[in-house]
This record gives C-alpha cells, structure tokens and sequence, in this order.
C-alpha cells in the first residue's frame, strides 16, 4: 500500500510494522465524528472476512491468538486521494468477550452480535484542517396517488367494406356434401389450371380437398380406370 511522505513518517516515527496496521475503509462522515472525538468505537461485521484480519489460526484452522494490531488506518472511500486517519486500537469486543482479556471496555457503547473496535489516539490525519458538510436531506413528500383511467373500448371501424348478394344458396350441399362453389370446381378437376376465387370462410379449401381425393382414388386406388 502507497503512504504519503506524511503518513510514511508518523507510521516511521512510531515503529509500527505492517502487522501493527489494520486497513479499513469507512464513511466520510463516520471518519468526522472520530476526528470531532463523537465516536470512540468502530463496528464491524461479525464475519469471516474480519475475524481472519484479528486473528491466527493453529495448525486445526481454529483461531487461537489475537494478531499484534495496535493501530487502524481508516480511509473515508475508495479513490487514492481519499482522506486517512492512523489512529490507535485500544483492543476490541466480540459477544461481551474482550481483547485484550484485561482490558476494560465495559465504558463505551457496544453492539452484540458484531465486532467492536475501541478507538485511541488519533496520530495522524490528512484532514484535520478541514471542516466536514453534511448534505442536507430534502424532506419526503408524499406523493398523491392518481387514479389512472383506461379508455373506453371502442369498435374498430373498416376501412373497406364489401356486401355480397346473400340468398343462402351458397350454403346448400349436393348428395356429396358439396357447396355450390366446390362443386363447380370438382366438374373443372380435369383442366390443367383452375383458378378459384370465392368470399372468405366459403369452403375454397374443402374444394380443393374434393379435387385431391379425386386425383389419390384414380391414380393409386383405381389406376386402370375401372372403380
């Protein structure tokens, strides 16, 4: 990890070796309430991820003894110049249980179920002239709620429209279940091309259906022409 001239020489002056420095990334303004002296414990998670960063494990992977940490270096964000803070860890509290055992930790405000990192002395802080400022929250307004109304259906109109002379005939069938329409087509079954035009939903289908059982019964049915 890169330190600045400044934070290299306080990190120098007090003799701490990497294992002596607990990294964390925080929230700006958690790091401002510290540096006002308004926040004396710094809560994390109790998982995995931070109990390998406090602990060592013995040769049956249980953690058996606390590492030698004795400063955090807080930084409010993620990006290079984010502002840091070396401050001391006086030890920290995990389900009532201290660390160091003698330590007494029972004056500051503690959160089961996590763990609890207990602050000292800040030695070193890149912001420390600055003043922090919080955006101020716009009040929530209620939002009204609007009743969404759908349109009426309406009946599609037709573009076009075509009346054709309706007197039930085309409806009546032959003795062979056809329609005037298909019969006519069935007497021209014979031409080399037949061209059918009729209305929509009048049987042009069921006539060609006529047509190629006529064809599949004198071909392969009776083939020599004699039914």
């Amino acid at each position: 990890m890169h330190y600045s001239k400044e934070l290299q020489h306080k990190i120098d002056e007090l003799g701490l070796q990497k294992e002596n420095i607990l990294y964390i990334t925080i929230k700006n303004v958690f790091l401002h309430e510290i540096r006002k002296g308004e926040k004396d414990v710094e809560y994390r998670d109790l998982s995995e991820h931070y109990i390998k960063k406090l602990f060592t494990t013995d040769k049956s992977g249980n953690y058996s003894k606390t590492k030698p940490i004795t400063h955090l270096l807080l930084q409010g964000g993620y990006n290079a110049d984010s502002p840091r803070m070396l401050i001391e860890c006086n030890g920290w509290v995990i389900n009532g249980k201290n660390y160091p055992a003698d330590a007494g930790f029972s004056n500051y405000a503690l959160c089961e179920g996590c763990i609890n990192l207990i602050l000292g002395r800040i030695e070193y802080d890149s912001e420390a002239n600055t003043i922090f400022i919080e955006k101020e929250r716009k009040p929530r307004q209620p939002r009204e709620k609007v009743e969404v109304k759908h349109p009426d259906y309406l009946k599609p109109i037709n573009l076009v429209e075509v009346n054709y002379a309706q007197t039930g005939q085309s409806k009546s069938t032959n003795e062979m279940g056809m329609r005037e329409m298909q019969a006519k087509a069935y007497e021209a079954r014979t031409a080399q091309y037949l061209l059918i035009k009729a209305p929509p939903a009048s049987g042009k289908s069921r006539a060609l259906m006529f047509i190629g059982l006529d064809k599949l019964y004198w071909k392969f049915i009776c083939p020599d022409g004699i039914g």
